[in-house]
């Protein structure tokens, strides 16, 4: 995805979480700079890295999650001027 974005700079990402893998998520965490400091849940990079693999599936799950979330199909009632209320779909999540 990094390098698709370096070629093209115009290019828009749409659904990137099917690219996501748990190979994708371990290349990426090994990549990051090991003396770093903590993230803002004040994990360092060792001590993520002492149950990865773990972490990792438990990270691709929630992704998936949020991204079914995100998906599903809400119904919700619609006004029509003409017709009493009526239930219409909607692609993108309610907040």
């Amino acid at each position: 995805m990094r390098e698709a974005a370096k070629r093209d700079k115009k290019l828009k990402f749409t659904a990137l979480l099917h690219d996501v893998s748990i190979d994708l998520l371990r290349e990426s965490y090994h990549s990051l700079k090991k003396q770093a400091a903590p993230g803002v849940d004040g994990v360092t990079w060792q001590e993520y890295g002492n149950s990865l693999e773990e972490r990792l599936a438990d990270l691709q799950v929630q992704q998936l999650q949020q991204y079914a979330a995100v998906m599903t199909n809400r119904r919700m009632p619609c006004p029509n001027q003409n017709l009493p209320m009526r239930p219409f779909r909607s692609q993108s999540k309610l907040l």
